[in-house]
């Protein structure tokens, strides 16, 4: 057990490594800010390395979240940490490039979706 707790160690502390894990938190960042920056529930996306958030400001954000939060999970498969007035996004530091881009694909187009319905009627189901 020990042996395998310092090989990871090793992995996490390696600079090859690291510059990975900041090339896609970087990555994360720019596509929510590039997508999304123009959307009017767009409030910013802040983080650093894979672990970030994208912070957002409409009527009843709580339920806002949550609607993301079931949109991503029912129509996609993935899930996520969306709260009060933020989407918090902690991938494994592992994570493919491509994983990445997928999952940000999915998440811009669930933000858009909801957002687009987001009225007294689609709060109230």
């Amino acid at each position: 057990m020990l042996t395998n707790y310092l090989n990871y160690q090793k992995i996490i502390h390696d600079d090859d490594f690291l510059k990975h894990v900041n090339v896609k938190g970087e990555l994360l960042r720019n596509t929510l800010k590039n997508e999304l920056g123009d959307h009017p529930f767009y409030a910013n996306v802040r983080g650093r390395g894979l672990r970030n958030s994208i912070e957002y400001h409409c009527e009843d954000q709580h339920l806002f979240g949550n609607a993301l939060v079931q949109g991503m999970k029912e129509n996609h498969n993935i899930l996520i940490s969306g709260k009060w007035h933020r989407v918090c996004f902690s991938p494994a530091l592992t994570i493919t490039m491509d994983e990445l881009e997928m999952v940000l694909t999915a998440f811009v187009k669930t933000f858009k979706d909801v957002a687009s319905k987001w009225d007294a009627n689609y709060r109230s189901k």
